[in-house]
């Protein structure tokens, strides 16, 4: 992507984040996976010790919050760019 690219999308990940917020069901359910786990950590890595799921039954989602998982990806769009 060229680095406007990376700059439109990570802007448009964070207004969408903002107006997924305000909804009232915040789930964004992901495969249980190894590399999911990691990301859905990282989200949660600064974060109150409440608000960090545990994780599940490898036959059960991972989920996470929709908003902060953009917010997440946003950041490292703006990251890459750089």
């Amino acid at each position: 992507m060229t680095s406007t690219e990376l700059k439109e999308a990570a802007k448009l990940l964070r207004n969408a984040a903002d107006e997924y917020s305000n909804h009232g069901c915040n789930d964004y359910w992901m495969d249980n996976t190894d590399e999911n786990w990691e990301l859905a950590e990282a989200l949660y890595k600064n974060r109150d010790a409440g608000d960090r799921p545990e994780r599940p039954a490898r036959s059960e989602k991972i989920c996470v919050h929709d908003w902060l998982l953009m917010h997440h990806l946003a950041a490292k769009l703006e990251r890459d760019r750089t």
